[in-house]
């Protein structure tokens, strides 16, 4: 008896454990960007398509957390959010987003959300990357059709993130 107690003990343990590792993360995407967020920048419903953290694969030493929310009509919000091992290379990470934005309509840089950041615009897509200290948010956001993800929510959603990191 008292052996089958200790594996439940055990084994109790190691789920929480498990737990721990996967839900307490302060920057798990889908938690800093709720469905809630998701539908008012797609303007619609919408449901958590998919959801992954780990290490990054692009970040050296850094990790990642990314979830995709799919609404309506292919409309479709991605959520990244990149923690480096330090600032500077939160910076890099930064800078290089900028590259290969020659499909984009117009490129303006944010004030007033986190460190830096700056907003791309194309036809059916908006993409925002901020960085703050060392952590680097994208939030992609595309609708095929009736008009553009709202930018303003957006930035407000953007805004909040990193008030909480």
């Amino acid at each position: 008896m008292k052996e089958w107690a200790l594996a439940i003990v055990v084994l109790g343990l190691m789920l929480i454990g498990c737990k721990n590792v996967i839900d307490t993360s302060a920057t798990r995407a889908s938690k800093l960007v709720t469905l809630a967020d998701a539908e008012r920048i797609l303007d619609g419903t919408a449901r958590l398509a998919s959801e992954r953290s780990g290490e990054s694969e692009s970040l050296r030493g850094g990790r990642e957390s990314r979830c995709e929310y799919v609404g309506a009509g292919r409309a479709t919000l991605t959520v990244v959010i990149q923690t480096a091992p330090g600032e500077e290379s939160a910076r890099g990470a930064y800078r290089e987003s900028r590259s290969g934005l020659g499909s984009f309509e117009r490129i303006e840089e944010m004030t007033g959300i986190g460190d830096e950041a700056f907003l791309s615009r194309g036809p059916t897509v908006r993409r925002l990357i901020v960085r703050t200290r060392a952590v680097v948010i994208l939030l992609e956001a595309r609708r095929d059709e009736g008009g553009g993800p709202s930018i303003d929510e957006m930035k407000k959603i953007a805004a909040h993130i990193t008030g909480r990191l």
